[in-house]
């Protein structure tokens, strides 16, 4: 069976073979539909009508990661919107602006730890069982992944999930979402964990 590789990631796995690893594991089946799962929700969400006015004009993703699945998602979605992508990793950071998206201008990658930064318009953050809930402004168009995964399935623990929830209630309680204005909430089953996904506004 033969496997295809796009040049960015080549580009990636040879300037930076330790990250190989990492790298593997952005791509990996659950990531892939999970990210989908995320635009394809929130695309619903915009043809509805449920909120025309977001993003207004930027979009902020917590923890960002390579950004290799999730942002060309989203710039379909929104050509015209800002992108700012976060994350503690320099190295990661480098990633993104050098080969990853180079020449997307309406995105800009910051070394940034999202617990130290007050969100509005628009948050992402698919990495919510990595952090403390976040600081959001009222009103802020909030979309949030997270799980109950904190132990391996040999019963180890899994130490940089630091955040996990039981449910996504939990999940919408902890970012204070506006009960009547949660517009998604959802859950993925993959067996040895689960994952939950709300859509909705900051109180």
């Amino acid at each position: 069976m033969k496997f295809g590789i796009d040049p960015a990631t080549a580009t990636v796995i040879k300037r930076y073979p330790h990250r190989a690893e990492d790298l593997v594991k952005s791509f990996s089946d659950r990531q892939v539909i999970c990210k989908h799962w995320l635009a394809e929700e929130l695309d619903k969400i915009i043809k509805r009508g449920i909120k025309k006015d977001r993003p207004k004009k930027r979009i902020y993703v917590a923890g960002c990661w390579y950004g290799n699945v999730l942002i060309p998602l989203i710039t379909d979605m929104f050509p015209d919107c800002d992108i700012r992508m976060h994350d503690i990793n320099e190295q990661v950071i480098k990633i993104v602006k050098n080969i990853y998206f180079p020449d997307l201008e309406q995105l800009k990658a910051s070394v940034l730890d999202s617990q130290h930064f007050s969100y509005s318009d628009t948050l992402i953050n698919t990495s919510c069982e990595h952090m403390k809930p976040l600081k959001c402004t009222s009103g802020t168009l909030m979309i949030l992944q997270s799980n109950d995964y904190t132990h391996d399935k040999d019963g180890t623990a899994i130490n940089d999930h630091i955040n996990c929830v039981k449910d996504v209630d939990e999940l919408i309680a902890q970012y204070k979402m506006r009960e009547d204005e949660i517009f998604y909430k959802g859950e993925k089953d993959f067996v040895t964990y689960k994952r939950f996904m709300a859509i909705g506004l900051r109180k």
